[in-house]
């Protein structure tokens, strides 16, 4: 124990470590290279640490409000202050080390340096100042996170972490400024609005739990959800545009009306569910063996953008849109009942329109277009298709009983024969027939019609269709 009287110095060094008890006078160990241990007493008008260079533990939990520790120096140091109600404060805005400080339940005022610093709070109407460096700030519940009266990040890329689930409110970040990313803990939901907007939040990191994020700010919000489990789902909303990225969880964005963009990580079970919401959506899927499925049935008028080499089962709405010409997965597209437009890459495709007259752009792999009605392409709105390579692709109606056989070539007017599939040169272009009654029907009249792009009738064969 040393007996200093308050306000006077003490001052070591040498190599050797150094465990001080009582410590009521200021310190100056600037000359430590050793491990310093330093204990405070209780001391009215507060006193100053100067570390050394070695590693530092400062135990200042004597100390109560009102009373200061002044901390200097440039190396690494942890501090903890009083863990109650009446916990002293800590002034070390010119410390260069890198710090990790601990506050008490009551009212703190922290300030620290241009190190990387942590800094728990503890609750109550903490005064919490970074520096230059990249700080962040420890809280274990919304409560203590609405409680601190000044959370400042300062200079640098700073966190806001939540230790523990959490339910976080816009109303919570509002005395936050200058906090880059908020990082999550377990299962969390959370509101961001014009708060979360002024303190400066662009970025939000899952925990491993059920998530939920809301957010109408009008800034695009990076989503890192590396750490949110497989099969667990992460639920976006709002009007904001969202990137997620180092998914192996699922998505369900179905009332989220910003753009979505999405990066995909390596599902350990192989699958990743995505739900898109309403607005231009791009998905980028690459992990080993994944089978990604995408319900796009909101995006009424835009268009999902499918990037990687990850399988994929993607589910359009009724106006919907798929461009994965650099894909390279093997795909499942289904159309919804309107004009769709679907363009595939060089996997193992297989693409169902469904009604409507879409257009259909094969890759260079084997794909098959497949109609399991005959009002899936008639002869009012009619499916064209891009890239049909015979030989290779297949035209698949077996899920459509009438159609049965192939009557293959015609030209002029001649009828489509009951049952059959026909084809017909039409400018630099072939029209693929249908008839699934038992009547001959004329071209005009045909139950189903399918345009071939820039393609020669006369090279098209029975083997290029698959029907009942």
């Amino acid at each position: 124990m040393l007996h200093l009287a308050d306000n006077t110095a003490l001052s070591v060094s040498g190599s050797a470590g150094f465990t001080l008890t009582g410590l009521q006078g200021d310190l100056t160990a600037t000359g430590v290279s050793g491990s310093l241990n330093v204990t405070t007493a209780a001391v009215a008008s507060g006193l100053s640490v100067a570390t050394g260079s070695g590693s530092n533990t400062i135990t200042a939990s004597a100390l109560t409000s009102g009373q200061t520790l002044t901390l200097t120096g440039s190396n690494g140091a942890t501090v903890t202050l009083n863990a109650g109600a009446a916990s002293g404060n800590l002034a070390a805005g010119t410390y260069t080390g890198n710090l990790t400080v601990t506050g008490g339940s009551g009212a703190n005022t922290i300030t620290v340096g241009n190190g990387t610093n942590t800094i728990t709070g503890g609750g109550g109407a903490d005064v919490l100042t970074g520096g230059s460096g990249s700080d962040t700030f420890n809280f274990s519940s919304a409560a203590n996170l609405g409680a601190a009266a000044t959370i400042a990040g300062g200079a640098g890329s700073d966190t806001l972490a939540m230790t523990a689930v959490a339910t976080l409110t816009d109303a919570n970040f509002l005395n936050a400024t200058s906090i880059e990313t908020l990082r999550l803990n377990g299962a969390s939901t959370i509101t961001l609005g014009a708060n979360a907007a002024s303190t400066g939040l662009v970025n939000v990191a899952t925990g491993s739990g059920t998530t939920s994020i809301t957010d109408s700010n009008g800034v695009t919000l990076n989503v890192d959800a590396t750490a949110l489990a497989n099969n667990t789902a992460l639920t976006l909303a709002g009007s904001a545009a969202e990137v997620v990225s180092g998914l192996i969880g699922n998505i369900t964005a179905s009332t989220l009306t910003g753009a979505l963009t999405v990066t995909t990580g390596d599902a350990t079970d192989n699958t990743i569910a995505i739900t898109t919401g309403s607005a231009a959506t791009s998905i980028s899927a690459s992990g080993a063996g994944d089978t990604v499925t995408i319900n796009a049935t909101a995006l009424a008028a835009n268009t999902l953008t499918l990037t990687g080499s990850a399988a994929a089962t993607v589910t359009l709405g009724s106006a919907g849109g798929l461009a994965a010409g650099t894909d390279t997965g093997n795909l499942t597209v289904t159309g919804g009942s309107g004009a769709n437009t679907i363009m595939v890459g060089s996997g193992n495709n297989t693409v169902a329109g469904g009604g409507g007259a879409d257009v259909l752009t094969g890759g260079t792999g084997v794909d098959r277009f497949v109609f399991n009605l005959t009002s899936d392409s008639t002869v009012a709105a009619r499916d064209s298709i891009n890239n049909f390579v015979h030989g290779t692709d297949l035209i698949d109606t077996s899920a459509i009983a009438g159609i049965t056989t192939i009557q293959g070539l015609i030209s002029g007017g001649t009828q489509i024969a009951p049952h059959s599939i026909a084809w017909i040169q039409s400018g630099a272009d072939t029209i693929v027939y249908a008839n699934s009654s038992g009547a001959a029907e004329n071209q005009a009249a045909a139950d189903m019609a399918i345009t071939l792009k820039l393609i020669t009738a006369s090279t098209l064969a029975g083997s290029d269709f698959i029907h009942f």
